[in-house]
């Protein structure tokens, strides 16, 4: 079974598609964050069995829409499962995949704070973690401004892309935010990801 995002452009888009008591709709003055808040299999079914359903709740990993207008923000990562968590994490899924002459791409598992920037309505821009802006997202932003332009050019041009702009994915780690490894400060990029289909960048 080939699997596909759903497209989603407004909160509209998403929000009849899954049961809300299950997540949590986080609304601020400025936008709104849809995220899961337990992994089960009541709210993530089966993909074989609901596939429909499976493609809308696994998008509620910090997806964030504008409060005003609705519109899609960021589209950080999907909700995705350890090897062998589930039938469709299995390492034979994994193989079949390979079998299909599918791209399979494996990469460094960091030990950090999973971090995203999204522009605003406004024109501003807000670093985020998968629930919004916190103190963590405020240490990657200050990083962000000492590396000069290093990276808001190219978040910039994410914004420009598409339909609706990319989300480019990072991984902040940091001395400060240590979880269990210890490195130096830096902001990594993970993914790069289309706001409306959904889709991965390769890069």
């Amino acid at each position: 079974m080939t699997f596909k995002f759903p497209i989603i452009r407004n909160i509209n888009d998403l929000l009849p598609n899954i049961e809300v008591k299950n997540f949590i709709v986080k609304k601020t003055e400025h936008y709104i964050v849809v995220c899961y808040y337990l992994n089960s299999e009541e709210i993530f079914p089966n993909r074989f069995q609901f596939p429909e359903k499976y493609s809308y709740a696994i998008e509620c990993r910090g997806i964030k829409f504008c409060s005003k207008t609705g519109k899609i923000l960021a589209r950080p990562f999907h909700k995705f499962f350890n090897l062998n968590e589930r039938p469709d994490s299995s390492y034979e899924e994994i193989l079949k995949l390979h079998s299909m002459s599918k791209k399979i791409t494996i990469t460094e598992k960091l030990d950090g704070s999973m971090i995203h920037p999204m522009k605003l309505s406004n024109g501003e821009i807000l670093w985020c973690t998968k629930m919004g802006t916190n103190i963590i997202s405020a240490m990657a932003e200050n990083y962000v401004k000492s590396c000069n332009d290093k990276y808001e050019k190219f978040i910039k041009w994410c914004f420009d892309q598409g339909e609706m702009g990319w989300t480019p994915i990072f991984e902040y780690v940091s001395p400060k935010n240590k979880i269990v490894i210890e490195y130096e400060e830096n902001l990594v990029l993970l993914a790069i990801r289309d706001n409306v289909t959904g889709t991965y960048i390769e890069y």
